[in-house]
């Protein structure tokens, strides 16, 4: 935001009075990174695909757990 003041005579009359105005600048910085050889949907598809991973691993521990959990208290029954 900054004041401007422009003189009469700029607007064709010498006698006019100077006019004061406030002029505000607003501006948008917009980028976009060109994907021409899909590097970044491949990376995008490999972590995608290790959160895949990492999910089936934690439930066959999960399971692998629950299957020793129920094999002892079936041996310790006997």
């Amino acid at each position: 935001m900054t004041r401007e003041s422009v003189p009469g005579a700029s607007f064709g009359d010498p006698k006019a009075p100077s006019s004061l105005f406030t002029l505000y600048n607003a501006s948008v910085n917009v980028s976009y990174r060109l994907d021409i050889f899909g590097a970044s949907r491949r990376q995008l598809e490999q972590l995608r695909a290790q959160t895949d991973f990492q999910r089936w691993e934690l439930e066959a521990a999960n399971l692998t757990l629950t299957g020793n959990v129920v094999t002892t208290a079936l041996m310790s029954r006997r």
